[in-house]
């Protein structure tokens, strides 16, 4: 039996970030805001983003401890800080690591029991997580509409994924405009790792046609766009084809 879910709804095209404060408003007035430390305020996308939700009367809290490889005491201090101030709605904005902690974050808030108890196996199906609106800034694992965080316990020496249909996030707000800033390192390891995937996918035993289709479509966007992606970050109608190339 071949399945094909999506419930994520994902707000698409240049200049969509602007959609932001609405989205979120709409989940509640109360955010809490996970980023990482560097880049995005580097680039001045999360002064835009949080100033926006202020001005949209959203009460807004930061996090951005988030850094490399996200791990469970990231998450922890994120969800001590989510619970402590009883926000209603959860934002990761950057790349991977900070949609994975953010979203984590939202599916852990109302749950009972530990980080560490639900990325050892315990189930997460006690009650329904917060709303958890995604920002990608890099073009690379697509983990703004899937049901998984990848997150490393260091105490173990293990680094897996947490996964289930709560873990989708509610909106996925992806606009190349905010990648135009990515330097070609990043750039050219986000990409590979994004054409990686659309081939695993298009070749795998899992495949079924609508994910043939997207990955066949991404394989063809990510390709002719990667290298110009990367020679000329500037270039937005290559962004675009790394960020909406992704499966």
């Amino acid at each position: 039996m071949k399945q094909f879910y999506l419930p994520t709804k994902v707000i698409t095209g240049l200049g969509c970030f602007s959609q932001l404060a609405e989205v979120v408003r709409a989940c509640g007035q109360k955010a809490l805001f996970v980023s990482g430390r560097q880049a995005l305020c580097r680039s001045g996308v999360l002064q835009r983003g949080m100033e926006s939700l202020r001005e949209a009367g959203v009460h807004t809290i930061l996090y951005d401890g988030v850094h490399s490889e996200p791990t469970l005491e990231m998450v922890q201090e994120a969800l001590n800080l989510a619970r402590q101030e009883q926000v209603e709605v959860v934002v990761g904005m950057g790349g991977g690591s900070a949609i994975d902690v953010g979203k984590a974050t939202a599916v852990l808030c109302p749950q009972t029991g530990t980080v560490q108890e639900c990325h050892r196996g315990r189930p997460i199906y006690d009650k329904q997580g917060l709303p958890f609106v995604s920002v990608p800034t890099t073009a690379g694992t697509g983990t703004e509409v899937t049901n998984n965080a990848v997150l490393t316990d260091p105490a173990l020496g293990i680094k897996k994924s947490i996964r289930g249909p709560l873990l989708y996030a509610a909106t996925a707000i992806v606009d190349s405009e905010l990648t135009l800033s990515l330097p070609p390192e990043v750039t050219a390891s986000s990409g590979a790792d994004a054409l990686c995937q659309a081939i695993e996918s298009f070749v795998g035993h899992g495949a079924q046609p609508p994910s043939d289709a997207l990955s066949g479509q991404a394989i063809q966007w990510i390709g002719r766009s990667l290298v110009q992606a990367y020679e000329r970050g500037s270039d937005i109608n290559a962004r675009a084809d790394m960020l909406y190339g992704r499966p």
